[in-house]
């Protein structure tokens, strides 16, 4: 064959029609690729904003130092109204330790405040219980009031049902704390612990027999309450947990029962109400109770009120900047 010379142009067209359609390729890939990586990362974003705002509260901002905001619910006037009308007192000194010991210290990683480095004292409970509920081990440890009101609970339970299936599965253990709350001493867990050697998560064994139901409807009579409630999330920044309960004593519990808060929220109504100013009143199975927050002051050791003598009291810390009266008879 005779060599032609529009074979050599017929070959740089076809040369750089391929080089073109290469070009075109890989404009292509590159294009799809950067739209896959945008794609991508707007999933991420997407999926982290939804976490985050599952963990925030959607109309309330809290304070990692200060009270937690929230709206009061109304206040329940006692009969006889506030404790201090015509009453002689007597003064009551309120330490700067105060703030981080008692029933009603709030411990929150979520918000900031961690638990008091010293440990509670403590009752072991198993050898001091009843013989109406089960304990997992020999060294998980209550505060004695939170011991004796879970005691008398348990026990109460066991003489309606005649049924001892009821197990503290953890606590305060020798200093093993599996929790930020059961360093307080003030809380555990607990689960169903049948004779057969069978164990179930508490909400299960509620679900399938109503009287291990009975905890959930009777906690806050003997001063315990849900600690992390399904519908307070955002507001603990906990997930769900409906074995773990917390002692905050007779009366707050019952008021945080009734109006639906968490202990974060109940801390924030009661820091509203202060020594000087209006007290919160309300009454529960015949008793009156009258609460208020001192605040303590930055250069301070220590606040003297004056209380009425003629009524019991108790004194706990919010573990955030003052400490709680409780007026009660």
């Amino acid at each position: 064959m005779n060599y032609r010379p529009d074979d050599d142009a017929h070959f740089v067209a076809k040369k750089r029609q391929y080089i073109k359609r290469k070009r075109k390729t890989r404009t292509f890939l590159i294009a799809a690729f950067c739209i896959a990586i945008a794609v991508v990362w707007v999933m991420i974003i997407f999926t982290v904003k939804r976490l985050t705002d599952a963990y925030s509260p959607a109309e309330t901002t809290y304070q990692t130092t200060e009270a937690v905001e929230t709206t009061a619910p109304p206040v329940i006037q006692t009969d006889s109204g506030s404790f201090y009308t015509d009453a002689e007192t007597e003064t009551l000194e309120i330490s700067r330790e105060a703030i981080n010991k008692g029933s009603l210290m709030l411990v929150s990683d979520y918000l900031g405040h961690a638990a008091p480095e010293k440990a509670p004292t403590l009752t072991t409970v198993w050898g001091n219980k009843s013989p109406t509920y089960y304990v997992a081990s020999a060294t998980l440890g209550l505060v004695n009031e939170a011991f004796r009101a879970a005691d008398k609970m348990f026990s109460d339970y066991c003489e309606e049902y005649s049924n001892s299936d009821y197990q503290i599965t953890m606590a305060y253990s020798d200093g093993s704390i599996c929790c930020a709350e059961h360093a307080t001493g003030y809380a555990f867990d607990v689960n169903v612990y049948k004779k057969d050697g069978t164990s179930m998560r508490l909400a299960e064994a509620a679900a399938e027999e109503e009287m291990y139901a009975w905890l959930y409807e009777n906690a806050a009579k003997y001063g315990f309450v849900l600690r992390y409630a399904a519908d307070k999330t955002g507001v603990t920044g906990m997930s769900h947990d409906p074995d773990h309960f917390r002692y905050v004593g007779e009366g707050h519990s019952r008021y945080m029962s009734e109006n639906n808060l968490a202990l974060e929220e109940y801390i924030g109504t009661v820091q509203k109400y202060s020594y000087e100013g209006e007290h919160l009143l309300f009454e529960y199975d015949g008793a009156s109770y009258e609460v208020f927050y001192v605040k303590m002051p930055d250069d301070a050791e220590s606040v003297a009120i004056d209380i009425p003598a003629d009524v019991s009291y108790t004194l706990s810390g919010d573990n955030i900047s003052g400490a709680i009266v409780t007026l009660y008879k």
